[in-house]
């Protein structure tokens, strides 16, 4: 058995689960070598969905060093967690005895040259507090407990209304003992609440999203989302979350729940939108948010670029969608604005939002017929396999409407 070069901090590599966000967990090497430094490579066994920093490198003797292990954003949980049955990171080791500069590229190209190495490899495991929601919503008592077996704070670490909401959904499964317990066993820690508080907020009409965007708990908005069924629930006085959030001045509030789709545009029973009801409170900043947003929207679908580009630098929300679901991106894809496409890109517009009708960007470059902004959005991840709500993609959309360019950009890429 060849000798330990190194000592590796763990044996799992641990990364804090975020829908739709990159995600990054560190890994800690020491060199057991009091001579000779130790080179390094690593490799994970799905390429597609993670990146290392540095894949390659020296440790100096005797010394430590760290590399990142970042998760490329998701929009679906793991299908297994929070071990991964399929995720692996393999870490290649040899001694380094030369004087030679060693370059990424030198020392990649010199580890496929040695005809040994000693190799660890390590396990992925997905934690924290939303996979931890996830898990509980789902009933899955195993996942929870091995979520809070390996991460001991994710239950400490959560806000009084985070931890009230987590013990909320345990208690409304269909068999709730084994998760209440778990939870509360564990160490979640909840105060008593008073018997008016869900009265209260029921007599008004709210969903729990209207509680939660009536408050700051923002950590709990995308799970939240995916569960009730309508992101625009209206109370008894006709409002939505967005609308509440708005009133209330929450600026990073009102952007989340427009990215999950929420509609800007809704109207109270007594006509006043969102933008209205700021703007009559005295949030300016929430206002000209969402007017930027309007803006975006029209800039786009002018083709007004510079405009553009001016409201996207001062933070104006680039996935704005208007009461049909489409944002920019959808509006400059129609149009076959290439270049207007590449730069609602380049400030992470949602490649893969949906309209009312299920279609995405793609689906819509497809209708226009624009060769470059179809192969400009699939260059940069778009699904071309997305299907829209009657059933159609963007490929059938181009057959149907005899766009050939379109079909030939489309079935000349790997997976159709």
């Amino acid at each position: 058995m060849a000798e330990q070069l190194v000592e590796i901090s763990d044996t799992e590599v641990r990364i804090e689960f975020t829908l739709n966000s990159k995600c990054r967990a560190n890994v800690t090497m020491k060199s057991l070598s009091p001579t000779a430094p130790i080179a390094f490579k690593v490799q994970t066994s799905s390429p597609h969905k993670f990146l290392v920093s540095p894949p390659t490198g020296l440790i100096p003797p005797l010394s430590s060093t760290t590399f990142r292990v970042v998760l490329k954003p998701q929009t679906h949980y793991p299908s297994s967690f929070p071990r991964s049955h399929s995720d692996r990171i393999l870490i290649k080791t040899a001694p380094y005895h030369s004087d030679s500069a060693a370059d990424s590229e030198f020392l990649s190209q010199w580890f496929s040259s040695l005809p040994s190495t000693v190799d660890f490899k390590l396990r992925v495991a997905f934690v924290g507090p939303s996979l931890l929601r996830h898990a509980v919503g789902c009933g899955d008592v195993d996942s929870a407990r091995n979520i809070i077996k390996r991460q001991r704070s994710v239950l400490s670490e959560l806000s009084r209304g985070e931890a009230e909401s987590l013990l909320r959904v345990a208690a409304e499964l269909v068999n709730p003992d084994n998760m209440v317990n778990l939870l509360l066993e564990s160490g979640l820690k909840v105060e008593p609440v008073e018997a008016d508080a869900d009265s209260e907020w029921k007599s008004k009409g709210w969903n729990e999203l209207h509680v939660v965007a009536a408050s700051d708990r923002m950590q709990e908005v995308s799970d939240l989302v995916k569960r009730v069924s309508d992101v625009d629930h209206r109370d008894k006085e006709g409002r939505t979350p967005l609308f509440i959030a708005a009133a209330n001045g929450n600026r990073r509030m009102v952007e989340t729940l427009i990215e999950f789709g929420a509609d800007p545009t809704a109207a109270d029973y007594c006509g006043r939108s969102a933008v209205d009801v700021a703007r009559d409170n005295g949030h300016e900043e929430v206002s000209k948010a969402l007017e930027r947003g309007e803006m975006v929207l029209t800039a786009a679908r002018r083709g007004e670029f510079q405009l553009l580009e001016s409201l996207l630098r001062r933070g104006a929300a680039v996935n704005y969608r208007d009461q049909y679901g489409l944002t920019a991106l959808h509006a400059a894809a129609i149009k076959g604005l290439e270049k207007t496409v590449a730069l609602l890109l380049k400030f992470e517009a949602d490649i893969e939002s949906r309209d009312n009708d299920g279609h995405t960007p793609l689906h819509l470059a497809a209708v226009a017929g624009g060769v470059e902004t179809v192969e400009a959005l699939v260059k940069r991840g778009a699904d071309f396999n997305a299907v829209s709500n009657g059933g159609s993609t963007p490929l059938s959309i181009a057959r149907a409407l005899l766009h050939d360019d379109v079909v030939q950009a489309l079935i000349n890429k790997p997976g159709m």
